[in-house]
């Protein structure tokens, strides 16, 4: 693979949400929020406790409470758990083919 010098890459190889600001609502189902907050961190994300114009997207676990009505009044993409690890680059649904 060549190198593009024109290419703005900063080096960083998980930089896959880099500038993003996220804010986690509801009962996530296979990570707790210090994980997420973790992982968002990790990717270069940015954690929020509440929702503001800055916002990029709400992760909506169950029972999510108002936060979730807020974002989407707001325009704000709402996103589930496993949007959030595609984000990432994981697959969170491992396909198999019989």
């Amino acid at each position: 693979m060549a190198i593009d010098p024109e290419d703005k890459h900063t080096g960083n190889l998980f930089e896959h949400l880099q500038g993003k600001r996220f804010v986690v609502t509801g009962r996530l189902e296979s990570l707790t929020r210090e994980d997420v907050s973790r992982k968002i961190k990790f990717f270069g994300g940015k954690v929020s406790h509440t929702i503001s114009k800055k916002t990029d997207y709400v992760v909506v676990g169950s029972n999510p409470g108002g936060n979730s009505v807020i974002a989407k009044e707001m325009g704000i993409k709402t996103i589930t758990e496993d949007e959030l690890l595609e984000l990432m680059g994981y697959d969170p649904m491992p396909r198999f083919d019989f």
